[in-house]
């Protein structure tokens, strides 16, 4: 959002699959706290906690699509300390996400696309999202959580592929090609 925003030659579209929004910075304290040596093995320790298999039922609406393939899949990358790493990088530089003042600066076309029962990030946030986003359409799936490309991939292809071409038969209009 933020090239939407501050750089716009830069893209003609964005599209959000459950995105976070309106999230301040990091506050001081945990930032000051991920300069500590060895911080990123608490990380790891507090995300170990709850395991990998609870966190993914906490994210997808149909937990019966919760197989040894796909708690390997998210398990795998947390058996190295290099995400652990990442994820303290990220909680110290976090920028905060836009305000909606700016979100309602940006004029290029937006797709939202959220889980009904998004669990992480709200659909409430989707809705706030397409309010402050003047060129924006929200997309519920239903019986859906906050892994919308997994749990509906057909689904979301299909818009993302919609979307994308609305702005080439608009954009083929325009130049005379149709």
């Amino acid at each position: 959002m933020n090239i939407l925003l501050h750089h716009p030659e830069y893209a003609k579209k964005g599209i959000l699959l459950c995105s976070s929004g309106y999230l301040k910075k990091a506050k001081l304290p945990l930032v000051l706290s991920s300069y500590i040596p060895y911080f990123h093995l608490y990380v790891k320790f507090h995300l170990a906690r709850s395991g990998v298999k609870q966190n993914l039922q906490n994210v997808v609406y149909d937990h019966s699509m919760i197989n040894d393939e796909m708690l390997y899949g998210y398990l795998s990358p947390f058996l190295e300390d290099d995400i652990f790493k990442a994820l303290t990088m990220m909680i110290r530089h976090r920028e905060g996400d836009l305000t909606a003042e700016e979100l309602r600066k940006i004029d290029a076309p937006c797709l939202l696309i959220w889980g009904e029962h998004d669990k992480v990030v709200p659909v409430r946030i989707g809705r706030k999202l397409n309010k402050d986003l003047k060129n924006s359409e929200l997309v519920i799936l239903k019986e859906t959580g906050h892994l919308v490309p997994e749990e509906r991939p057909e689904d979301v292809h299909q818009l993302i592929n919609r979307f994308m071409a609305a702005e080439e038969t608009t954009e083929a209009t325009a130049n005379g090609s149709l």
